[in-house]
């Protein structure tokens, strides 16, 4: 479990049990969602189109103000599934 005020320039990289791309998800906004901790991110974010659990994450450092980490990635609109 690493607490997420620590490493607030990181970004978690999601992957889910169904297989779908991993999901950039910077620690700051899991914090800014309530999340304090790893494990309460893998407790409350789920896929978005079938609603599969978290399976792995990792933890990618993004130097301040540099969005480079989640560049070019495809979200879909609107907030993560809490």
């Amino acid at each position: 479990m690493t607490k997420l005020r620590e490493i607030p320039d990181h970004v978690l990289w999601l992957e889910f049990e169904c297989g779908r791309d991993a999901l950039p998800l910077p620690v700051s906004d899991a914090i800014e969602a309530g999340c304090a901790t790893t494990d309460d991110v893998l407790a409350r974010y789920r896929c978005r189109d079938c609603s599969a659990p978290v399976w792995q994450y990792r933890i990618v450092f993004q130097r301040p103000g540099d969005r480079s980490a989640v560049e070019g990635v495809s979200l879909p609109p609107g907030p993560p599934d809490l």
